[in-house]
């Protein structure tokens, strides 16, 4: 669409502006350039709906902030959640790259979305739901605070990567070595409600 050009030129910009602080948010060189390709991608599918709005949208899983940054070119009231951690490293971030405000965090699961008020043209989430304990909650959640005609969109990890972590965790450790370390890892009670489950990156993360 037009608005594609612009978009790309602030989105880049944005990312060479925080590369040089990157230390401080993520170990991955790449990072800021890997998630402006792929926020490119799905913003440029979104345009293409001419009865999408982006007034007000949500970002379930939001980090340090810095897609919440991307997303503030578009919508003039972006919310983000994450867990405490995360919202506590976007502020600093958006203190920086987002000084005209119009970004709030809050610091709460996705399943719940506790405080936030309101509702919303676009929900998303990218790379989150394989890291919740209950993604039915999670959607139900979502679409409390959703406008009517609004739109979510829940990007996902790719098949071949989700199967590489499925056969070096699920088939690699025997069975008895993998409820162990969810016992460590996740406590009694999430061990006995999911015995089975396969961590998506590592066995500390979530199902």
């Amino acid at each position: 669409t037009d608005r594609l050009p612009a978009l790309t030129r602030d989105a880049l910009a944005l990312a060479d502006r925080a590369k040089p602080d990157r230390a401080r948010y993520t170990d991955l060189p790449e990072y800021y350039d890997t998630r402006v390709t792929e926020w490119l991608l799905l913003v440029a599918k979104l345009l293409q709906r001419d009865d999408l709005r982006f007034d007000r949208m949500l970002e379930l899983g939001c980090g340090h902030g810095f897609n919440l940054a991307l997303w503030r070119q578009l919508s003039g009231d972006v919310v983000g959640v994450d867990l405490p951690g995360e919202v506590e490293l976007s502020k600093p971030f958006l203190a920086d790259h987002v000084p005209q405000g119009g970004v709030t965090t809050y610091a709460t699961r996705a399943e719940d979305l506790e405080g936030v008020e309101g509702e919303f043209d676009l929900i998303v989430s990218q790379y989150v739901l394989e890291h919740v304990d209950d993604i039915p909650q999670v959607l139900a959640a979502a679409a409390r605070h959703l406008k009517p005609g609004g739109s979510v969109v829940h990007v996902l990890n790719n098949t071949v990567d989700r199967l590489d972590w499925y056969v070096g965790y699920r088939q690699a450790l025997p069975p008895l070595r993998r409820l162990q370390e969810s016992v460590r890892d996740r406590g009694v009670k999430a061990t006995l409600r999911n015995p089975v489950y396969t961590p998506p990156h590592e066995p500390r993360f979530g199902d």
